[in-house]
């Protein structure tokens, strides 16, 4: 590959900040349109207090897109060279990982309903040739994968744990932006025709 390519030839739509909110944002925008919006509405209260209340109602959902979704687009980088593809994110402390080509086992192309409204499509690159991990290593070191947790039994610890398990599974599918621990990275919003160059370009060097 005699040119370096980077995420600034191939950007992520500004798109993606709107897609697929985070979990908690959109509960607690829910909860806050119950308790405050809603009520306001029904007692007839001044267009104010009205107007107020569903801005404390979609201020978390705001937060998520114009501060922390932004930072993680903003801090998401790649670059492709000879011998790997180089992936760098994080908002406060910066994670890299390096993907030789020859460890790349697929390559998929991907359109939900909003990206063909949008023109966009979404690259998985899946590293080596095992199955997928989306999980972590909890307190006595045992892994937990998919919907998996080891069990704590049926107390107030294991229902939280359990909750935390799917909330963190939920997130990890929600984002979908670089990569998670697992053997994915994520590449979300390209223009289709990038998308499409981009997986060509990959596959040249794999080969």
């Amino acid at each position: 590959m005699p040119v370096i390519i980077t995420d600034k030839n191939y950007p992520i739509s500004k798109y993606w900040l709107f897609k697929n909110i985070s979990l908690v944002p959109r509960t607690v925008s829910f909860f806050l349109l119950l308790v405050f919006f809603l009520p306001a509405l029904v007692i007839g209260a001044n267009l104010w207090i009205i107007g107020l209340a569903l801005f404390l109602s979609i201020f978390p959902v705001m937060v998520d897109i114009l501060v922390i979704r932004l930072l993680k687009l903003s801090r998401f980088h790649f670059m492709l060279d000879e011998s790997s593809i180089t992936f760098g994110q994080g908002i406060i402390s910066k994670n890299k990982l390096i993907v030789p080509y020859k460890d790349i086992h697929n390559i998929n192309i991907s359109q939900d309903l909003f990206d063909k409204f949008f023109k966009l499509s979404a690259i998985t690159i899946e590293i080596g040739s095992r199955d997928p991990i989306w999980g972590g290593m909890d307190m006595d070191g045992r892994i937990w994968t998919g919907s998996y947790y080891p069990t704590y039994g049926r107390g107030l610890l294991g229902i939280l744990i359990g909750l935390r398990a799917k909330l963190k599974r939920w997130e990890l599918t929600e984002e979908a932006l670089g990569f998670d621990g697992g053997n994915r990275v994520h590449i979300p919003a390209l223009k289709k025709e990038d998308a499409e160059k981009l997986e060509g370009i990959i596959y040249r060097e794999k080969n």
